[in-house]
């Protein structure tokens, strides 16, 4: 998607993909394309965002884990079946 110059003018097109094929979908050169160009990179922008949120969390979630499972061993239990055990003495 995005602006492509043509003469002295710009205009909105969309990227449509069909199998094997990519067509371009002529949006305008009006307000409503710039509207419209605004709201796919807003849209855009969140994904991204969104992306780097969930990123953080899977990195939080992996190091509490960590920090739980040496935790665990440091107190002289192992894993058993995904299951914590205290050793037999």
């Amino acid at each position: 998607m995005g602006w492509e110059k043509r003469g002295k003018n710009e205009y909105y097109y969309q990227k449509i993909r069909e199998d094997d094929k990519v067509f371009s979908k002529y949006i305008g050169h009006n307000s409503r394309a710039y509207d419209l160009a605004s709201a796919i990179k807003r849209k855009t922008l969140l994904k991204d965002e969104m992306d780097t949120i969930c990123e953080f969390g899977r990195d939080l979630s992996n190091s509490i884990s960590l920090i739980m499972k040496a935790t665990f061993i440091a107190e002289g239990l192992f894993s058993h079946r995904g299951e914590w055990r205290r050793k037999k003495r």
